[in-house]
């Protein structure tokens, strides 16, 4: 198995069906309430945090858009006919950058860090990573036309986005973090490159979380639901920059909900719940 598998793997929620109950329940309450016609979830996944059934229930048409196409068909799966009808399943990644790439990235630095460390080549580890970096935010860069081409010809009455933006680089985050550890017993001043690695991710949040908010936004004719982990005094990467940028383009409401992510570790994060009215006078 990969490198990339195996940290998947790890942080795959096996309760959270049963842990997020709480969470589900008053989130999806939250999008059923008062709105009907069409929806697309974004970050779809394996809907444990969205209760399906009831949205099937409330809309008529459902679109589910998520990197890992082949988990949003299997939670639609179990669905009678006349509901999975509704749905229309798009593998997509927001940024860009799909799994595939992740994983060759994962194996690729796992095998130049275990010969770099070994010939005390530090330099020649720090060229590739940030040659890596430097591809991704190419493909990031290259994305934003794509993106704004994608989303402009889907319409939707309400669009759902909860959970999603921290989650945009996070393997890319995990990993490196993992290496450079590895190696720190090896080579000097790896703080220092943890750090610059940290920086460049923020930049790539800095560079598309405004542009998919507003993809997302000219989408939606009635309403948007933006959902991201709210911890002012620790501010999570990604989620962070999402909800400041809410807040200074779209004028939002704004509701808070605990999600007890993992309760076995007593791991819980407010979520903060931004509804957007779609104000075509704000479109850019």
């Amino acid at each position: 198995m990969s490198i990339y598998r195996q940290i998947k793997d790890n942080f795959i929620m096996t309760n959270a069906w049963n842990d997020w109950a709480s969470y589900r329940e008053k989130l999806t309450d939250l999008i059923v309430s008062k709105n009907s016609g069409s929806v697309m979830i974004v970050g779809a996944g394996r809907c444990n945090d969205i209760d399906l059934r009831m949205i099937l229930q409330t809309f008529d048409k459902v679109i589910m858009i998520d990197v890992d196409e082949e988990g949003v068909r299997e939670a639609a799966a179990g669905f009678p006919e006349n509901l999975r009808k509704k749905i229309d399943v798009m593998g997509i990644s927001l940024t860009g950058i799909y799994e595939d790439e992740v994983e060759d990235f994962c194996e690729e630095m796992t095998y130049i860090a275990r010969t770099d460390g070994m010939n005390g080549d530090k330099d020649h580890f720090v060229s590739k990573l940030r040659s890596y970096m430097d591809h991704f935010e190419e493909k990031l860069e290259r994305n934003i036309d794509e993106l704004n081409s994608l989303f402009s010809v889907i319409h939707v009455d309400v669009t759902v986005s909860c959970g999603v933006h921290s989650q945009l680089f996070s393997m890319i985050s995990i990993f490196i973090k993992i290496l450079i550890n590895n190696l720190s017993s090896v080579f000097n001043d790896m703080d220092r490159m943890e750090a610059e690695m940290e920086e460049r991710l923020r930049h790539m949040n800095d560079m598309i979380i405004p542009v998919i908010n507003r993809a997302l936004y000219n989408s939606s004719m009635e309403k948007i639901y933006f959902g991201n982990e709210y911890m002012p005094d620790s501010p999570v990467e990604g989620a962070d920059q999402c909800i400041r940028d809410v807040r200074d383009r779209y004028s939002p409401s704004e509701t808070q909900l605990i999600w007890d992510f993992n309760p076995a570790e007593e791991k819980k994060y407010n979520m903060l719940i931004q509804i957007c009215g779609v104000n075509r006078d704000l479109e850019q």
